[in-house]
C-alpha cells in the first residue's frame, strides 16, 4: 500500500474521533497546540499618581472617578499647617493637589477630612486612550509566542471579547529570565515560572480601566 493511501486511511480513521470530541465539547484546538492561553492577565497603561505636595488635611475633592483631567488641574484641595516663629501652632494655608498628566481619574485614594503626608498618593490618573494587556504566560508555553500573533481577549468585568495582538515578550523579568508565582491549594509547593507578554487590545470606546483582569488566547497560527 502506498504512503499516500496509508495517510488517507489514517486521516479518515481519526476524523470521526475528532468530530465526536468536538461534539462532546472537547477543546480540540487547544489540545492540538494551536494556541496558548493565560488566565493571569491584567489591563494596564500609562498610570500616574497625584501626590500631596505637603502634609495636611484633605479639605475637598474637586473631581470624581471617571472625570477627565488636564495636566496641572486640581484634583483635591489640601489644608496645610506651617509652623512659624510668629505662630508656633502653625499657620493654615490652602493649596491644591494637581494632576501630573492629562487623562482620566480612575481612583481616589483619600476621602474628605483625611490627613495625608507629603508625597502620599491622593488620586490615580490614567490615559484611557492607550491601554494594553500584560499577560503572564507559563514558561513552557511561551517559547512559540511571537510579536504580531493574533489574540482573543476576554474581560470578565464587561463579559466581552476583544481582538488583540502580541506586541512584545518580556523574558528578562524575574530570576532566570522569567517571573515566578506560587500556586495555592494542594500544589502550593510547586512554583510555576511565567513570562510577561504584552498585547495590544482593540477596545474602541469600551469602558475598560487599568487593573481589570482578563484572560488571553494567543493563536500560534
Amino acid at each position: 500500500m502506498s504512503k499516500q493511501r496509508i495517510a488517507l486511511f489514517t486521516g479518515l480513521a481519526i476524523l470521526p474521533i475528532v468530530l465526536a470530541l468536538w461534539l462532546a465539547g472537547f477543546d480540540v484546538t487547544y489540545q492540538l497546540g494551536t494556541y496558548v492561553v493565560s488566565d493571569n492577565a491584567v489591563i494596564t497603561g500609562d498610570i500616574y499618581q497625584a501626590s500631596a505636595p505637603a502634609a495636611g488635611q484633605i479639605n475637598d475633592l474637586l473631581l470624581d472617578v471617571g472625570d477627565p483631567v488636564e495636566r496641572g488641574q486640581g484634583l483635591a484641595s489640601l489644608l496645610t499647617g506651617v509652623t512659624t516663629s510668629v505662630s508656633p501652632f502653625g499657620a493654615r494655608a490652602m493649596t491644591n493637589v494637581r494632576s501630573p498628566a492629562p487623562g482620566t481619574v480612575v481612583h481616589l485614594n483619600v476621602v474628605r477630612g483625611q490627613t495625608v503626608s507629603a508625597g502620599q498618593s491622593v488620586a490615580t490618573v490614567a490615559d484611557l486612550s492607550n491601554l494594553w494587556i500584560l499577560a503572564q504566560v507559563e514558561e513552557t508555553s511561551f517559547k512559540d509566542v511571537r510579536p504580531g500573533m493574533r489574540a482573543e481577549i476576554k474581560v470578565p468585568a464587561l463579559d466581552r471579547y476583544f481582538n488583540g495582538e502580541v506586541v512584545g515578550v518580556i523574558p528578562e523579568l524575574g530570576a532566570g529570565g522569567a517571573a515566578t508565582r506560587a500556586p495555592a491549594g494542594p500544589n502550593a509547593a510547586r512554583v510555576t515560572a511565567v513570562v510577561p507578554v504584552r498585547l495590544r487590545i482593540d477596545y474602541g470606546d469600551a469602558l475598560i480601566y487599568p487593573g481589570m483582569t482578563a484572560s488571553v488566547r494567543i493563536f500560534l497560527r
